[in-house]
């Protein structure tokens, strides 16, 4: 259940997409044909004008929102999923590694500081 969750949530992330697609796609088809029907009536000729456009709206708008809000959703699983991936090459590197202790760490760092500093004086006693 919460392993490959990255994944899980790419996938949800598609089914949330097309699903908002395709009950945007019906609303907006059937606000459409009830237009449709409106204008063809004898007595309301013109007025469903309005229904006409709020159909296709609906299906454009509705469609755009469905993608942006997948397109996160989408981006937060492909981070999970990096973040994973990075986890376990550090710990494939961290192994692969011979153990250091602290202090001897630390003494290089110190040294390695301290050569960079050193390559910056005589840089500037070069100028």
């Amino acid at each position: 259940m919460y392993t490959n969750v990255g994944r899980k949530i790419k996938g949800a992330a598609v089914f949330a997409f097309w699903v908002g697609v395709i009950v945007s796609c019906i609303i907006g088809f059937v606000l459409i044909i009830i237009g449709i029907k409106i204008s063809s009536s004898y007595y309301q000729q013109g007025s469903g004008m309005t229904q006409i456009i709020a159909g296709l709206a609906i299906a454009i708008v509705g469609s755009i929102c469905s993608w942006l809000g997948s397109l996160s959703l989408y981006g937060f699983g492909e981070l999970i999923e990096y973040s994973r991936k990075m986890e376990d090459d550090i710990n494939t590197i961290s192994t692969k590694l011979p153990k250091v202790g602290f202090d001897k760490a630390f003494s290089s760092f110190q040294t390695n500081r301290e050569l960079s500093e050193g390559s910056a004086e005589h840089a500037s006693r070069n100028e």
